[in-house]
């Protein structure tokens, strides 16, 4: 008995390898002039030691979407099998906690504001609330970001982060063997950096 309960301690351990991957922080997640986002998750191991967790996507869509009342959306559609964290097998739970079989990207919509209001935003040189929607499997969330724009002779860079947790997205966090071996914990971050010269009809904005 003690021999089968030390190789199934085994064969969990060698588990736990296809789930898991060290990364470092927000700025060595993304290169210089990517267009991508990424979810940065904190798991817990073996019930005392907690690492991150990140999948990174760089197949990403942008654009500035117009509406009635000359009013604006900016819309970032996120295709769910791009996510890549280094390890196949996350990736393809990833696709399952995500439902891809409801709906195949996530997508985040704005609210939408006037020209002299993004021009406003655009312009600003600290950090800056940013509120919208993002739909999940047919359903959507109310979230929000805290976004700083960087300015460069190319255009212009978005970089920030929303803070959330997998429930409020109505998603459930993954564990291996009923959260003994490991389990992620409830706390969710989605971080992006975005480009204007990658966002399609970015610069209706500034016309």
């Amino acid at each position: 008995m003690k021999d089968r309960g030390f190789i199934f301690f085994v064969i969990g351990l060698l588990l736990l390898s296809f789930f898991l991957v060290l990364q470092d922080s927000f700025a060595s997640v993304f290169n210089s002039k990517d267009h991508c986002v990424a979810y940065v998750a904190k798991k817990r191991l073996m019930l005392i030691r907690t690492v991150e967790v990140v999948g990174k996507n760089c197949e990403i869509r942008s654009q500035i979407v117009p509406d009635v009342d000359n009013l604006y959306a900016f819309k970032l559609e996120i295709p769910i099998d791009s996510f890549e964290s280094g390890e196949e097998e996350r990736d393809k739970d990833v696709k399952k906690i995500l439902k891809i079989d409801q709906q195949n990207a996530l997508i985040f919509l704005s609210e939408k504001k006037t020209k002299q209001e993004w021009k406003k935003v655009l312009m600003e040189t600290h950090e800056v609330p940013f509120s919208g929607l993002l739909s999940i499997a047919n359903n959507s969330y109310k979230v929000k970001a805290s976004v700083n724009i960087i300015k460069s002779n190319d255009g212009m860079e978005a970089r920030g982060k929303i803070i959330t947790k997998f429930n409020d997205l109505g998603l459930e966090p993954p564990s291996l063997f009923g959260g003994i071996m490991a389990k992620v914990k409830e706390d969710l971050e989605l971080q992006f950096i975005l480009q204007s010269e990658k966002t399609l009809g970015f610069s209706s904005l500034l016309e």
